[in-house]
């Protein structure tokens, strides 16, 4: 498996997500070997990311917590100083001072 990654995650189902260098949103497709960008959005800051138990991937884009729907990204909530997520049967948030 080759590329570059500013940011991985790895969820359920075996789900595995990465932020690529350019920053586009990009899920491995094990049946294939390659790497499958979900949806055109490229983020403009995406500083972290995170899949859950299910498979659902979520991340930080500009103070934004975003999550594919599998068809497209949507914001999923916002917390002011938001700078960490970590997902497992839930989403977990961290924020700064």
């Amino acid at each position: 498996m080759y590329g570059c990654a500013k940011g991985i995650a790895f969820g359920g189902n075996n789900s595995f997500y990465k932020i690529d260098c350019d920053q586009s949103i990009k899920s491995y497709n094990r049946n294939l070997g390659i790497w499958e960008t979900l949806g055109s959005r490229k983020t403009v800051n995406a500083t972290n990311i995170a899949a859950d138990s299910k498979g659902n991937v979520y991340l930080i884009d500009e103070g934004k917590i975003i999550g594919w729907t599998g068809f497209s990204w949507e914001r999923v909530q916002y917390w002011a100083g938001t700078q960490f997520l970590a997902a497992g049967q839930k989403l977990y948030v961290v924020k700064g001072g």
